[in-house]
């Protein structure tokens, strides 16, 4: 799958050591990772060291890292995260190339002022208690000119992923282009390049995953139904994940305005101190 080609490559590279590599793949499929990360991958500074804030167990970075054959520090928030990432790190042999950390995104405590050439916070915005906290510290731990990588979901994303869904995962709130740059600008950033993606045409297929088949994280996945239904998904979603991938890759589209798309991907540059 393109979208995953440096996940892909690592994964059957681990196939000599399956214990190990049973260990870290037992996850659910999330079909909104393939839209996420063709995004990022389009704004990602090559040969630009990065932190990742909010990685949980990394495979964002795991994906990034080796494509772009760049350094990044993952940085989970939890101590469960923690441990998964460390472990997943050494399974695909990425020491080196991907480091992990433990941080709070609206602190990043652990981060020097004006060390960062680039930082990430893929879809965690909308999940903090206090996002111009991020914000600031964002600014803090980032060098003057340093980039700034954001991708939250947008109003319409309720409505197609689903209310009950938008709920159980934490999202406190959505976004507009202009709902972040009143929070960029006066904190020291500067808009330098946006898009919305996950378009109404993937979002039809999000639809069908997260809110109708309710296809779900595991951690939630007791919350969509029964075991009886779980199994069913579960079943349909191996047979049917690389499929609308591929599809969601085909469809999609970067636009300059909303018009019923699910995400939006903002790159700030700090062009100041915050306050």
């Amino acid at each position: 799958m393109g979208a995953w080609s440096a996940t892909n490559k690592m994964l059957f590279s681990s196939i000599a050591r399956p214990s190990e590599l049973m260990s870290i793949i037992n996850r659910s499929p999330d079909l909104h990772a393939f839209p996420r990360v063709i995004a990022v991958k389009k704004v990602f500074k090559r040969g630009t060291p990065a932190i990742e804030a909010g990685a949980a167990d990394g495979w964002f970075s795991f994906e990034l890292a080796p494509f772009f054959e760049t350094p990044i520090l993952a940085m989970a928030y939890t101590d469960a995260e923690y441990e998964a990432m460390k472990r997943n790190i050494r399974v695909l042999r990425l020491t080196g190339l991907v480091s992990a950390g433990k941080d709070d995104a609206q602190s990043l405590e652990t981060v020097k002022d004006g060390s960062v050439e680039q930082l990430m916070l893929v879809d965690v915005l909308e999940h903090v208690d206090d996002d111009i906290s991020a914000i600031k510290a964002a600014n803090r731990v980032l060098k003057t000119g340093g980039r700034f990588i954001l991708s939250v979901p947008t109003p319409y994303y309720p409505y197609w992923f689903g209310y009950d869904f938008d709920r159980i995962i934490g999202h406190k709130r959505h976004f507009t282009k202009e709902d972040l740059e009143r929070r960029l600008s006066p904190n020291g950033f500067e808009i330098t390049e946006y898009f919305y993606y996950t378009s109404a045409a993937v979002s039809k297929l999000m639809k069908l995953w997260y809110r109708d088949l309710k296809v779900w994280p595991k951690e939630f996945a007791g919350m969509a139904g029964g075991k009886g239904k779980q199994r069913i998904a579960s079943a349909l979603s191996t047979a049917m994940l690389p499929v609308l991938g591929a599809l969601s890759a085909y469809l999609e589209s970067y636009d300059k305005e909303i018009d019923g798309h699910s995400s939006l991907l903002v790159v700030a540059t700090k062009v100041k101190d915050a306050k």
